[in-house]
């Protein structure tokens, strides 16, 4: 079996009926969630001028490899209203990133593993901290913890109570 953290975020209209949307989506599709993170209102990094996010992490198994699990969570952006051609950084309905996929480091056109960015960006690291903290990422050799106290992103990331 594989383990993987994914980091979902949206967005656009009802975001938390999206975020519940999605995960119902992953759950049908072969994949069962190990454990899920509180639920986060975070400011957008990139492009500022669009409304915040709100992000979760989930650690899941499945029987899948890599590249079919990674058809499903594009499927599943597809379905639910994403455009395929949207620039980096916009307002999405549902964004489905693939964090780690057990412990494969992979770079091609399509996909890149460990997730290029997730050392960087707040709103990852946080609840991915709530649920993995010692896990050490492939390739940055850190865990979770220590990568989230040397992030540089000051945007505001806040756990809501829902």
């Amino acid at each position: 079996m594989n383990k993987a953290y994914l980091s979902i975020g949206s967005n656009l209209n009802d975001r938390y009926i999206n975020i519940k949307k999605c995960i119902s989506m992953l759950e049908r599709s072969r994949l069962h969630i190990l454990k899920q993170s509180s639920i986060y209102e975070t400011e957008p990094v990139g492009n500022t001028d669009q409304k915040f996010f709100y992000n979760i992490v989930i650690y899941v198994q499945t029987s899948l490899k890599i590249l079919d699990f990674f058809k499903i969570t594009q499927d599943i952006e597809l379905k639910m209203g994403r455009k395929q051609s949207q620039p980096r950084n916009s307002s999405r309905i549902i964004d489905i990133d693939i964090l780690t996929f057990t412990d494969k480091i992979m770079n091609s056109d399509s996909l890149i593993l460990p997730h290029p960015r997730l050392h960087t960006r707040k709103f990852v690291l946080i609840p991915w901290s709530e649920i993995g903290n010692k896990f050490i990422v492939p390739s940055h050799n850190k865990s979770v913890d220590t990568l989230l106290k040397n992030v540089k992103d000051f945007s505001k990331v806040c756990k809501l109570n829902i």
